[in-house]
C-alpha cells in the first residue's frame, strides 16, 4: 500500500491545517503547468491530489489509518485493488527517484561528463566558424560593391565637369541633379551641384565687374535657374545687366520681384523710381516708388531718433540713399506741377546733404515756378558756391 503520509512529507498525526499546508506546496511544486513534458511529475501529482482526497477526509482518513497499520482484517483485496496498490507502489517509487535527482547539488566529473562539455564546445567552436565565414563573404561582396560604386560615380562625375567646361551648363547642373534623384544620401553629387553653382556664380562676378553684361547677364540668367531659391544678389545684378544692355522693361521687372520680396528695401525702390523716370518717362509711377522711400525714411529716422529727429539726427549719418530719393522726387514733382512738394523735396534734400550743389539747383528750380524769387537766386548762389556751372548760368539769366 502507498505511504500517503510519506509522499505528504506528514507524521500520521498530522492536523488537518498541515495536511493542507503541505499539499498546497507539493501541488504548486509538482503542477502539470509548472512542469511541461514531464509525464512523471504528472503522475507524481495524481498521487498527491489522491493523497490529499484521502487525508483531509477524516472518514477517509480514519479509515486509511486502520488498513495502513493492519486493524482492518476484514477487507478483502479485490484483484482491482491489489492493480491499484501496484501503480501506487511504481509511482511511489518514481517519485523517491525524481526527488532524489532534483536534490543532487554537485556534478560528477566522470568521462561522460568530459564528453559532453567536450561535444558542446566542438559544437560552439564550428558554429562561430561558420558565423564568421559568412560575416566575412558578406563584408566582402560589400566592400566589392562599394568599390564599383565608388568608381562609376566618380565616371560620372568627370562627365559632368566635361560638359560644364564646354559650356553645357544646364546639361551639367542637370545631370548632376539626376544623379542626386537617383542615391539621395551620396552626398559627393550634391557638392558637386554647389561647386558648379558657386564656379557659375563666379564666372558672372567677374564678367560683371570687368564690364561685360552680356556675358554676365547669360551667367546670371543660369543661376536664376537653377539657384533654389534664388538670391537677392542675383536678382538685383540681373536687374542691372538688363538696364545696363538698354533692356529697361526686362531690368523693371527684375526690380518689381525684388521688392516683392523686399517690400521696405529703399535701394529697390529708387532703382524702380530711376527706371520709371529716366527710361520710360512715366513721372506718375516713378512718384509712387519715391513717396514710399519717403515714408520709410520718415519712420526709420523716428524710430531711431524720435519725433524730433531734425534736430538730433546728424544728418551725415544718414544714407546717401535717402538724399537721392529726395531729389528725385523733387524732380519728379516738377515734371508732374507739384511744386509745392517739390521744394518740400528740396528742403529734405539739403538737410541731407548741405555741401551737395544739386539740392539747391533743383530747389531753386521749384522756387522759381512758385515765384519765390529771391529765395530762388539765394540757392543759385549757393550751389554756384558748390561749383555747380550751370547754376551760375542760370542765376545770370534768372537774378540780375
Amino acid at each position: 500500500m502507498v505511504d500517503y503520509y510519506q509522499i505528504m512529507g506528514l507524521k500520521p498525526d498530522a492536523s488537518s491545517t498541515a495536511i493542507r499546508s503541505a499539499y498546497k506546496k507539493l501541488a504548486m511544486l509538482y503542477h502539470p503547468d509548472r512542469n511541461p513534458n514531464n509525464p512523471q511529475a504528472e503522475e507524481l501529482f495524481k498521487v498527491i491530489n489522491e493523497a490529499y482526497q484521502v487525508l483531509s477526509d477524516p472518514i477517509k482518513k480514519q479509515q486509511y489509518d486502520l488498513r495502513y497499520h493492519g486493524l482492518d482484517t476484514t477487507i478483502n483485496h479485490s484483484s482491482a485493488h491489489d492493480k491499484r496498490a501496484y501503480w501506487r507502489e511504481y509511482h511511489h517509487k518514481q517519485y523517491q527517484q525524481w526527488r532524489q535527482s532534483q536534490q543532487q547539488t554537485s556534478y560528477q566529473f566522470d568521462k561522460r561528463y568530459f564528453k559532453i562539455q567536450g561535444l558542446a564546445i566542438a559544437t560552439f567552436l564550428v558554429i562561430a566558424g561558420i558565423c564568421f565565414g559568412i560575416i566575412h563573404i558578406i563584408k566582402y561582396v560589400h566592400n566589392n560593391q562599394q568599390e564599383k560604386k565608388y568608381l562609376a560615380n566618380v565616371k560620372a562625375l568627370h562627365h559632368v565637369h566635361e560638359l560644364f567646361n564646354k559650356g553645357n551648363v544646364k546639361e551639367a547642373i542637370t545631370q548632376i541633379r539626376i544623379l542626386q534623384k537617383e542615391q539621395p544620401l551620396e552626398y559627393i553629387f550634391s557638392f558637386a551641384e554647389d561647386t558648379l553653382l558657386f564656379t557659375l556664380q563666379t564666372k558672372a562676378e567677374n564678367f560683371f565687374d570687368s564690364g561685360k553684361f552680356a556675358l554676365a547677364d547669360h551667367h546670371y540668367t543660369l543661376l536664376h535657374e537653377f539657384q533654389e531659391p534664388v538670391h537677392h544678389t542675383t536678382l538685383l545684378r540681373m536687374a542691372e545687366c538688363k538696364y545696363a544692355l538698354g533692356e529697361y522693361s526686362t531690368a523693371l521687372d527684375s526690380y518689381l520681384q525684388l521688392h516683392k520680396q523686399h517690400p521696405e528695401n529703399v535701394s529697390i525702390l529708387c532703382a524702380i523710381a530711376t527706371v520709371y523716370q529716366d527710361k520710360l518717362l512715366n513721372f506718375e509711377e516713378a512718384e509712387k516708388y519715391l513717396t514710399l522711400g519717403k515714408k520709410y525714411f520718415k519712420r526709420n529716422m523716428t524710430l531711431a531718433y524720435g519725433e524730433a529727429f531734425e534736430i538730433v539726427a546728424n544728418p551725415q549719418d544718414v544714407s546717401e540713399i535717402y538724399y537721392h530719393i529726395f531729389l528725385r522726387r523733387l524732380q519728379v514733382n516738377l515734371e508732374l506741377k507739384n511744386y509745392t512738394e517739390a521744394e518740400t523735396d528740396g528742403n529734405w534734400a539739403i538737410y541731407l546733404r548741405p555741401n551737395n550743389a544739386n539740392g539747391y539747383f533743383w530747389r531753386a528750380k521749384a522756387l522759381q515756378k512758385t515765384g519765390n524769387k529771391n529765395k530762388m537766386c539765394a540757392d543759385l548762389s549757393q550751389a554756384s558756391q558748390l561749383g555747380l556751372t550751370e547754376a551760375l548760368n542760370l542765376a545770370k539769366v534768372t537774378c540780375p
